[in-house]
């Protein structure tokens, strides 16, 4: 991680009017995580942390701590990433930063701060030449509060066949359109949006980076997606299969690998212009595809999606554009 002077860092910000710094950390589960701080104070912070109390890494989803009572719920701190520093298009009083969680004495990165483990991985694949670039996509639904529906909750928008379309018919406050430009001018490169599939499922495109980068934006999005539609009165919900009368969202993984600036996985001459190292990581993947499901499905509700005839792959396989598979190649190179 570069690091910066924290107080040039922050002297332009202050000129444009940013009067606090929302430090921002994901959980096991992607939730978003943190602490406002009045941009005066946020220099200080910057070399030891802001502290935490770790249980909250290693919550349920009913906000239950699983583990961190046997040894007190300790505190671990975050480190301000100050490369990731952005002012918040919606709310330009503040800015947002995200960190990493280290130990108290600063000498170690907490074992499971899932940015620390990401940054590892792209390490070992950098040993061998490899560079990971990543797609993230992302859909959710949007709800609204309802005390008579049920579950207290009624989709936005709840008509068929509005895949692909956009505008006031598939999102009448036009809350997708804002949410898509203020998520572009926040940095996240988001550049393409449309209602999904699904009643009231959208879907906001941003484009592929290196592994790290590409995380923090899906991360970023997320939260912001969830931020503007809470201040619209509406509820944003990254869930695997909200409602049992439709099917679910997905996390699209777009993956490659660089080599010397170019896509290490095509080549030309090969099969289906794809390389020797796209067909092993091919393998690798349908090998692991058990063990990854509980990565990729961490919930009871995840695996509610996974249906025949769902947009959801049921089967360990590959395919060439066929997206029931688990692993789909696309034809593009």
């Amino acid at each position: 991680m570069t690091r910066h002077d924290p107080e040039a860092v922050i002297a332009p910000l202050v000129q444009q009017g940013v009067r606090a710094i929302r430090l921002l950390y994901t959980d096991l589960h992607g939730v978003a995580r943190g602490k406002d701080v009045p941009i005066g104070h946020f220099p200080a912070l910057c070399e030891e942390g802001v502290a935490f109390c770790a249980a909250v890494m290693g919550t349920d989803l009913r906000h239950t701590p699983v583990v961190g009572g046997e040894v007190g719920y300790v505190d671990f701190a975050i480190q301000p990433d100050l490369g990731t520093l952005r002012v918040c298009p919606w709310q330009p009083e503040v800015a947002w930063c995200l960190g990493d969680a280290w130990t108290l004495d600063g000498t170690a990165r907490w074992p499971v701060c899932p940015r620390a483990l990401l940054r590892s991985v792209v390490e070992r694949y950098a040993e061998h030449g490899l560079t990971p670039i990543v797609g993230p996509e992302l859909e959710y639904f949007l709800v609204e509060r309802d005390p008579d529906a049920p579950g207290g909750l009624r989709r936005y928008v709840d008509e068929l066949s509005r895949v692909y379309t956009v505008g006031p018919v598939s999102d009448p406050k036009g809350i997708t359109l804002r949410t898509l430009l203020w998520c572009d001018a926040l940095g996240l490169q988001a550049y393409a949006a449309n209602h999904e599939f699904m009643n009231s499922q959208y879907e906001i495109n941003i484009k592929h980076s290196e592994a790290l980068d590409a995380a923090d934006r899906a991360f970023m999005l997320k939260n912001a997606v969830k931020e503007i539609s809470a201040s619209e009165g509406l509820v944003a919900t990254f869930m695997g299969r909200p409602f049992a009368d439709q099917g679910g969202s997905g996390f699209h993984v777009h993956l490659s690998l660089g080599r010397d600036g170019k896509n290490a996985f095509a080549d030309d001459g090969g099969a289906d212009g794809l390389s020797p190292l796209a067909a092993q990581f091919i393998a690798g993947v349908i090998e692991h595809a058990q063990g990854l499901q509980a990565l990729l499905g961490p919930t009871i509700n995840a695996y509610k999606r996974i249906l025949p005839d769902s947009l959801a792959p049921t089967h360990a396989n590959w395919g060439h554009d066929n997206r029931t598979a688990f692993c789909r190649v696309p034809r593009e190179r």
